[in-house]
């Protein structure tokens, strides 16, 4: 009976001894991390990344007011021949440049070209079918993650052609049809945002300010997804930084610890590129202002530029366009602010040379509120060849140019019932 007793005695310890290695193993596998030096690898007992994608698929979903929707679907053959399906482009002619790097045990590199045969009208005006993207692959597991993606093309900005660069955050699965553990992912990403050195504001010893630079604002469209163009102004050609990102909030002198949108650092503003807020990631509000200031961290210093406040349209700006059943346009605006404005139409048209912008200004406005038509045919375009027309209220004072939401012409509603046809 006593060995009996013994026996359990040492059963029960050896059982509970498993289980708490098995919750163990478990709890510390939940998020990929890159190893140390001395070869632990920190929190993971298995290498995620996959050496290539060959033979794989990666299905991107970016998050929306809680809830994940397609991005894009990478499909890579066994041959190391890549696929890319974009769920915001009708048509591409195919992938020509593609390189996939295993960094460390839970991260790669993915880089692409991917041109756009013809892509759909969105905010920003696609003008070029070329777009680059470099991709950060995070594994938080063997077949999900999320990628920190940066994707670069040319667009109409205030009717001068632009390069713009914009950073999303997506979600990815491999191999499944099944949506990522978004729960789990945000776990990780949590973790690795909270280990970075140096991401809080720190003590004011730490913190500097500065009117070297300052936020331009370029232009501000409404929509489902109201977005803003900001790019920056220098007022000095000495001791500025290489790179910079933005605090975005919806109030003064936002800051790295209480910024609602805080987009990373590079350099393509610098460099007089424009990058977009609002069309990816958190959703802003209409009629909400919003303050984007620049910040750059050096050391473990953390210099805050001058920022520059705007509103979306919707309450003190409100512009809309309405199509008719012939060439005309309905334009409807109520501007409330003081200042004066230059009230215009940009459309994008397809022409036997490629598709171009053509601009018209119409007048110019006070505050207050009007309406008036536009007749399309003024264009010198068949409205069967207009994709899309914008109606515009560039304020005189600051320069930044309010756009309405877009309204479709007869090829962009071609396009469109295309599209779905083929869905």
């Amino acid at each position: 009976m006593e060995y009996k007793k013994n026996t359990m005695k040492e059963f029960t310890s050896k059982l509970i001894t498993y289980m708490m290695m098995v919750c163990v193993a478990l709890c510390t596998t939940g998020c990929g991390s890159d190893s140390d030096e001395d070869g632990t690898t920190d929190g993971t007992y298995e290498d995620m990344a996959l050496e290539n994608l060959n033979g794989h698929e990666l299905k991107f979903y970016y998050e929306y007011e809680g809830k994940l929707y397609r991005a894009m679907a990478l499909y890579v053959d066994k041959q190391g021949t890549p696929n890319v399906l974009s769920y915001s482009a009708v048509q591409m002619i195919g992938v020509t440049k593609y390189a996939y790097v295993k960094t460390s045990q839970s991260k790669a590199m993915v880089s692409m070209t991917v041109m756009y045969y013809q892509a759909s009208p969105d905010p920003e005006g696609w003008s070029d079918p070329w777009h680059q993207y470099d991709m950060e692959l995070n594994f938080v597991s063997g077949n999900q993650g999320y990628a920190k993606v940066t994707t670069q093309y040319k667009t109409l900005v205030n009717g001068l052609l632009t390069t713009v660069k914009k950073d999303d955050l997506w979600y990815f699965k491999i191999d499944s049809d099944e949506l990522p553990d978004k729960t789990l992912i945000d776990i990780c990403i949590g973790n690795s945002e909270g280990n970075d050195d140096g991401d809080g504001e720190g003590s004011s010893e730490n913190v500097v300010t500065s009117k070297a630079l300052k936020t331009k604002v370029n232009f501000v469209q409404d929509g489902e997804r109201p977005c803003i163009a900001v790019g920056l102004t220098k007022n000095s050609t000495t001791g500025l930084p290489d790179k910079t990102g933005f605090c975005i909030g919806t109030s003064p002198k936002p800051t790295i610890e209480n910024a609602i949108i805080k987009m990373n650092e590079n350099d393509e503003c610098l460099n007089g590129f424009s990058r977009i807020i609002g069309n990816s990631g958190t959703t802003l509000k209409r009629g909400t202002t919003y303050y984007i200031r620049p910040y750059h961290k050096t050391g473990n210093k953390i210099i805050y530029y001058e920022e520059t406040s705007v509103e979306t349209p919707g309450k003190n700006y409100i512009l809309t366009i309405t199509p008719t059943l012939t060439k005309y346009y309905n334009l409807d605006y109520n501007l409330k602010k003081e200042g004066t404005y230059t009230l215009g139409i940009t459309c994008k048209v397809k022409t036997a040379n490629g598709d171009k912008y053509y601009r018209e200004e119409l007048k110019t406005v006070g505050k207050g509120s009007g309406s008036m038509s536009w007749d399309s045919s003024k264009s010198g375009y068949d409205l069967e060849d207009i994709y899309y027309i914008e109606f515009n209220a560039r304020d005189k004072a600051t320069g930044i140019l309010y756009i309405s939401n877009m309204a479709s012409g007869r090829a962009g509603a071609k396009r469109k019932r295309s599209s779905a046809l083929a869905n």
